[in-house]
């Protein structure tokens, strides 16, 4: 089993890369093919036309990954991505995994093997494949679609019920003209502004919403006031993790009181550039929480105990405090036998709950338990879709293929 992964090099470097990947292309397993542009990416793609050896056996490709999206590809790079994308789909039939990030794609090629699969389109062409998706992908079980343009005009209309083995469904950036799932499939969404955000084609499908992302922080909008923020998420559903990262969230003098999804959902994430100020009423059922500020925070919570003792992991980053709630707080934990700490910058993160302060100019975080690293908030992403939650490595384990632990062709 063999794997390739692709960065970019010199020519030197590419021709001798090349010429190491398309030997062992019979047998690979998983190609990767990165940050390739100009004469480099176009040299690439011929050269692997001219291949003696075909990749018939490739289990996963990842074609451009998406950060290389942000790089304005020129006509003739977006041709040879295509060239390449098409030459591989002609002998990858045996496909379980596939993520492509291209500016033009008008369809896909028929794979009845795929059964994870990643897009990084351009709107217009978000609704062209999604028309061909049902007869082309007959055994996909995930699937991811982030769009790079908000124009509605060419808004796609996903009617994937017919995809039965369809489990999750994860769009980011996309607000699609009509949506129909399969009765057990999950929906997770990602939206980056208030229109996609409080649309009501959300709420028909709560039944299947098990996260919602408002991700706003770049377009200054705020949600000082309840009537700013989608009722929807005010009432039941079931939403398992809900994440809001506008500019700010309440104010002091009215704080956004919680309920409905905001307290049902076992993760909540709440990040902001300005002020967070919130009121907990009783009956929450985190396991996880993150209330995460530039500036000032302030939690009015009003049953300590039941907070305490069904022990949610939670991290509180701030600038100021505004009121005692979060004292509060640690003083009954402290009573309640929860170690808590105050460290400096020279101190290891090792505490079990601790208030951090890195430097005098940054933020205070209180957090349980000791994983520093779960108060990011890709942590919270439960899709089963996206990269993160569904890398090749992960895909082809989860569908019998061993790990793959073969070298890598990397250049700096």
């Amino acid at each position: 089993m063999a794997a390739g992964f692709l960065r970019s090099c010199s020519h030197v470097c590419l021709c001798t890369g090349v010429a190491w990947l398309l030997k062992r292309a019979q047998h690979a397993r998983t190609l990767l093919i990165g940050e390739l542009f100009g004469e480099a990416l176009q040299d690439f793609a011929l050269g692997l036309l001219q291949s003696p050896h075909s990749f018939t056996n490739l289990a996963a490709l990842s074609l451009n990954r998406e950060d290389n999206y942000r790089h304005k590809r020129t006509h003739e790079e977006a041709e040879a991505l295509l060239m390449m994308w098409t030459w591989l789909a002609g002998q990858a039939r045996q496909l379980q995994y596939l993520n492509l990030t291209l500016i033009q794609l008008k369809g896909l090629p028929r794979l009845p093997q795929l059964k994870h699969l990643q897009l990084h389109l351009k709107n217009g062409d978000c609704r062209r494949v999604a028309g061909c998706m049902t007869d082309a992908l007959p055994s996909l079980q995930t699937l991811h679609i982030i769009c790079h343009n908000d124009s509605q005009d060419d808004a796609p209309e996903l009617l994937l019920a017919a995809m039965t083995q369809l489990r999750s469904l994860a769009l980011r950036g996309v607000l699609p003209a009509s949506l129909a799932l399969p009765e057990s499939t999950q929906l997770h969404v990602r939206v980056h502004d208030i229109y996609a955000a409080r649309h009501p084609i959300w709420i028909s499908l709560l039944p299947h919403l098990r996260t919602f992302h408002i991700d706003m922080q770049k377009e200054d909008s705020s949600f000082d006031a309840e009537e700013n923020i989608p009722q929807f998420l005010f009432g039941p559903s079931s939403l398992e993790t809900l994440i809001v990262s506008v500019s700010g969230f309440g104010t002091v003098k009215a704080p956004i009181k919680l309920r409905g999804s905001f307290l049902e959902v076992e993760r909540l994430g709440i990040d902001t550039l300005d002020d967070i100020h919130v009121e907990v009423p009783t009956g929450h059922g985190w396991r996880l929480v993150n209330f995460h500020t530039c500036k000032s925070l302030g939690i009015r919570l009003h049953d300590m105990e039941n907070f305490v003792d069904n022990r949610p992991e939670f991290s509180f980053q701030f600038t100021t405090l505004q009121g005692m709630g979060v004292m509060l707080l640690t003083r009954y934990m402290a009573e309640r036998g929860v170690d808590w700490d105050w460290y400096d910058s020279n101190i290891s993160y090792y505490a079990e709950c601790y208030v951090h302060s890195p430097s005098d100019n940054a933020h205070d975080l209180l957090y349980l338990p000791a994983n520093f690293e779960r108060h990011n908030l890709f942590y919270l992403c439960r899709c089963q879709a996206c990269w993160f939650c569904c890398s090749p490595w992960m895909a082809l384990k989860a569908t019998g293929v061993d790990s793959i632990k073969e070298r890598l062709i990397k250049w700096s």
